[in-house]
């Protein structure tokens, strides 16, 4: 008996991996021409914005927090990198998106700490002023360009390998050493767990918060940024648009909390591999794209569930 429970418990404990395996599974013998490399390759370029994005917010939920404005991010780092292009040169306008993604993650932290206001209202207000942002920088059209270089960099290719498997694997390894061996994943999850204890134990709680938050920005430009090479224009409508509830599904599904607490990288990982893999298996198999959203609405429910009866 106590065998079983124990089985459970490491199925439980492993929920993202077994789900992720049983979704590959079921591809291999439903879905037409799964097994292919292309497929493969497919699967991780269309996944890397969700990844870039939900590693960082991995933390964010970490510390107890939540950012609704990453989307709006993408979109502000992606008209200006565009608009910005022709007068300034890619590298000039690669160095200013980045920094109003920046700028942006930063604003919220510091208005969250320093003016205690709820993360999910102060996000709420980027998403809402950033998407009007990104409207302005474009006067409400798509702007389109023509830079090989740029498009270069979502994609190129090494051989066959596409550049993108080389940005998630190095944005990977540089999360799982910030969470593993750094000091500040430390505070971020002591935040997470218990945020009063943590001030009055004197940690740096809006250095740390504001820093969480400015990667948050960091990373959704360099989605944005890759989103836009990738497609040859930037439309302020479309640009990451719902893909903070896409990040914060993969993180809920990846067994971090959503109340706060340990920073769980590679659980991040499998969970948006898993809601890009959802969408992948419909569009392969003819169903409406609709289904895709009920059924990741029951994967994020039954990701909370698991979390809640799971044995710490």
């Amino acid at each position: 008996m106590r065998k079983s429970y124990d089985y459970v418990q490491v199925l439980l404990k492993n929920s993202a991996a077994v789900f992720l395996l049983l979704l590959l599974f079921f591809n291999c013998i439903k879905t037409p021409n799964f097994l292919t490399a292309n497929t493969f390759w497919n699967l991780v370029i269309h996944a890397t914005p969700v990844i870039l994005v939900s590693l960082a917010m991995t933390f964010v939920i970490s510390s107890g927090g939540i950012n609704i404005s990453v989307g709006s991010v993408m979109a502000i780092s992606g008209m200006l990198l565009v608009r910005l292009l022709p007068q300034l040169g890619l590298g000039t306008a690669l160095f200013l998106a980045v920094s109003a993604g920046i700028v942006m993650g930063v604003l919220t932290g510091i208005i969250i700490t320093v003016f205690n206001i709820q993360p999910i209202i102060v996000s709420l207000g980027m998403m809402i002023a950033g998407r009007g942002a990104a409207q302005m920088i474009s006067n409400g059209y798509i702007l389109r360009f023509d830079s090989p270089r740029l498009m270069s960099l979502a994609l190129s290719r090494f051989n066959t390998v596409p550049v993108q498997v080389f940005y998630v694997l190095i944005s990977v390894l540089i999360y799982l050493f910030i969470a593993k061996k750094t000091t500040f994943a430390r505070y971020v999850e002591s935040l997470g767990d218990n945020y009063k204890a943590s001030y009055l134990s004197g940690v740096q709680v809006t250095a740390i918060l504001t820093a969480v938050y400015a990667l948050s920005g960091l990373m959704s430009a360099f989605a944005g940024i890759i989103t836009v090479a990738r497609a040859g224009a930037a439309d302020p409508d479309t640009i990451g648009r719902s893909l903070e509830m896409t990040a914060i599904a993969a993180v809920a599904i990846g067994d971090t909390k959503m109340t706060g607490g340990k920073a769980r990288i590679i659980g991040t990982l499998l969970g948006a591999f898993i809601m890009q893999l959802i969408t992948t298996t419909i569009n392969m198999n003819n169903i409406p794209y609709e289904w895709s959203l009920v059924i990741s609405t029951g994967v994020i429910l039954l990701a909370v569930f698991l979390q809640n009866i799971r044995e710490e």
